[in-house]
């Protein structure tokens, strides 16, 4: 995934802006597994597709290290979110200002 790309949001898609990869510190990085196998760090915020609650990933498994090389966020044209699995993981600049997220 890239600047320009178009991904689907359900019934609409949004464009990329931009994408940002942070370097894990020795190749490993604290994540936590979620439904589908889908790794995410502990305290980015996620939702199930369909609802408008935000949480934790560290409140809903157990935070373990994992070899991994990159963390990826994105920047959306239009949208606060990505798809991810059975989850949508919150995009930086979303604009969200009615949560706390």
């Amino acid at each position: 995934v890239g600047p320009g790309d178009a991904l689907e949001l359900g019934s609409s898609t949004v464009k990329v802006r931009c994408v940002i990869t942070t370097e894990c510190d020795n190749g490993v990085e604290e994540l936590v597994e979620l439904e589908g196998g889908v790794l995410v760090t502990p305290w980015h915020p996620i939702r199930k597709k369909g609802s408008l609650k935000w949480e934790f990933p560290a409140n809903l498994g157990t935070v373990k290290l994992y070899s991994c090389k990159m963390v990826y966020n994105f920047v959306l044209d239009s949208d606060c979110a990505v798809p991810l699995g059975p989850y949508e993981a919150i995009t930086l600049g979303h604009g969200i200002s009615a949560d706390p997220v």
